[in-house]
């Protein structure tokens, strides 16, 4: 079974994976460059949603008292990026250039929040420790 801390740094790994895509969105200057480099970016997306959806939601149910409500936000999350990405793709296939650039860069950064509160929230190293916490009273 991976450790909790090999599953944080896979997920922050595709964070940067994540990170790379979108420069080249966000520097993608011709229309045919823009419409595949976002194509790509959604594609990225797609798979390290389901990926955490698979094994991150599971972790973070049982991580501590509050991994229930970091997993029901996480869903929620997911299914807000879901939606933004079905948009996105629909846009790619009919908008044109302009329209789609102004379209992609609010959603560029909303991703990059999205990741950097994940990061500082969901992904705390001490959430994914693997050791055993011991509370002693004294008295």
């Amino acid at each position: 079974m991976e450790s909790h801390e090999r599953l944080r740094r896979q997920i922050l790994a595709e964070h940067g994976e994540l990170r790379a895509a979108i420069a080249k969105v966000a520097t993608a200057e011709e229309p045919a460059r823009l419409a595949l480099a976002t194509n790509a970016l959604c594609d990225l997306l797609e798979d390290h949603l389901a990926f955490e959806d698979e094994v991150l939601e599971p972790v973070l149910r049982t991580i501590d008292a509050w991994g229930p409500e970091r997993a029901r936000r996480l869903r929620e999350e997911h299914a807000a990026q879901r939606a933004r990405l079905a948009e996105l793709r629909r846009d790619v296939a009919t908008a044109p250039a302009l329209a789609l650039a102004r379209e992609v860069q609010p959603f560029l950064e909303e991703l990059l929040a999205d990741m950097a509160n994940e990061e500082h929230d969901v992904l705390d190293p001490e959430l994914f420790r693997d050791d055993t916490v011991s509370v002693e009273f004294g008295g």
